[in-house]
């Protein structure tokens, strides 16, 4: 059910997630955005453990913590901005975890913006990305073309 706008919390939760980064997942990650396996073999640290992409961490976690909370409680949508700003890179062996929380929500020119954000952690606390992003509400009103 699609929450009312004076509803929506800022602050409230989005989603939360932890996960481990493997070998698998960032072959995985690799394989689906057709990355040339060979642009970051060499990506590992002082212990040997694998590196993994700077953008695998927030896009293998954005569907729950973010999108699903916008198609169950928001409606149609776009997205209007995004920012990363990374921190310590996330490393094979690495429990990640992170909650999403809405971060503001606003009207301008006529449109109403939700904004959510999360900073993504390891195991030991260590912060690793933090992730902003916003979207426009497109209402009860939208309707796709074609």
């Amino acid at each position: 059910m699609l929450q009312d706008w004076d509803a929506i919390p800022i602050g409230g939760e989005t989603g939360r997630i932890e996960f481990e980064i493997t070998d698998a997942l960032i072959d995985e990650y690799v394989a689906a955005i057709e990355l040339d396996p060979r642009l970051i073999e060499a990506e590992v640290d002082a212990d040997g453990r694998r590196v993994a992409p700077l953008d695998l961490v927030p896009k293998h976690a954005m569907r729950t913590l973010f999108i699903d909370y916008v198609f169950d409680k928001l409606g149609p949508s776009m997205r209007a901005k995004q920012a990363y700003e990374f921190v310590n890179p996330a490393k094979v062996g690495m429990r990640v975890s992170a909650v999403g929380r809405i971060s503001d929500k606003y009207e301008r020119r006529g449109k109403r913006y939700v904004a959510f954000e999360t900073t993504y952690f390891d195991q030991d606390g260590t912060p690793l990305l933090h992730d902003r992003r916003a979207v426009i509400v497109l209402g009860d009103n939208f309707k796709l073309k074609g």
